[in-house]
């Protein structure tokens, strides 16, 4: 199975953010990373992330690193204790590579891959003379990724850690014929998605003819395909483009109407 290897070049470079497009900081950044690489490629993932929202971020890119070219670099900054004593890692993880703090926005990312390297982002030469106590992705994250995609070997930045701190997403958990998951993630439509797969849903259905979603006080009978063809108005149940469980009320926001939000409670209920 291939895996990253420093002597292959760096594609691409994608950029998820909690800095809007109002203030100049992800221009910024780019600007740092074409003086730096004058050949550097970035992608937007989203700059769109809610301010310090680690688990919305974690999501996001748990659903999109792997649609992007081998060895591509994701540089991920959500980053709550900017100018703390926090970390900052490299990480290299199935067939990508990864710039972030270290804090829960690779949860996705370790759930799934192998980690190859780790590395502690500490060597002060690839990055700006002046440090800000509150700009790192530009101070640090932009420069990095540019001497990266100018073939850096990744061990120049700083020391290999043999362990660290892998925090994992949530796992749903059954009780006997219920399923208990929650809602990880409320996309730009007020759409709600849970941590319980398709597989897991299929397979509690497999064989069982009462089927019943609860979550808010409200009840599910059955999934639906497209969000055109149920246009009721009443919260819906259907199986998103990630493969996961999710809830929608056509043309509303229905976390908003429901007031629910990231953690709150779904069920799967067969008998």
């Amino acid at each position: 199975m291939y895996t990253v290897s420093v002597s292959r070049p760096i594609p691409m470079v994608t950029l998820i953010t909690d800095f809007g497009g109002r203030d100049g900081y992800v221009g910024i950044m780019k600007a740092v990373m074409l003086k730096l690489c004058k050949h550097i490629q970035t992608i937007d993932i989203s700059h769109e992330i809610p301010p310090y929202d680690i688990r919305s971020a974690a999501f996001v890119l748990g659903q999109s690193y792997n649609y992007f070219p081998l060895d591509t670099l994701h540089v991920i900054v959500i980053d709550p204790k900017v100018g703390s004593d926090r970390r900052i890692l490299y990480v290299e993880a199935g067939d990508y590579r990864f710039l972030a703090p270290e804090n829960a926005v690779l949860q996705y990312v370790y759930d799934r891959e192998d980690v190859h390297r780790t590395i502690e982002v500490k060597n002060h030469d690839y990055f700006l003379p002046e440090l800000s106590g509150t700009f790192h992705g530009r101070d640090i994250f932009a420069p990095v990724a540019a001497h990266l995609a100018n073939g850096l070997d990744p061990g120049e930045l700083g020391g290999r850690l043999p362990t660290f701190d892998k925090i994992l997403p949530p796992k749903p958990v059954f009780d006997g014929n219920t399923l208990r998951g929650e809602i990880v993630y409320i996309d730009h439509y007020g759409n709600m998605v849970s941590n319980i797969s398709e597989s897991m849903v299929a397979d509690l259905k497999s064989g069982r003819m009462n089927f019943r979603i609860l979550i808010a006080e409200r009840e599910i009978r059955e999934l639906s395909n497209s969000f055109y063809l149920d246009q009721s108005g009443d919260l819906l149940a259907y199986i998103d483009s990630s493969s996961f469980l999710a809830f929608a009320i056509y043309g509303q926001n229905s976390a908003e109407k429901l007031g629910l939000s990231i953690g709150d409670r779904v069920e799967v209920d067969m008998r």
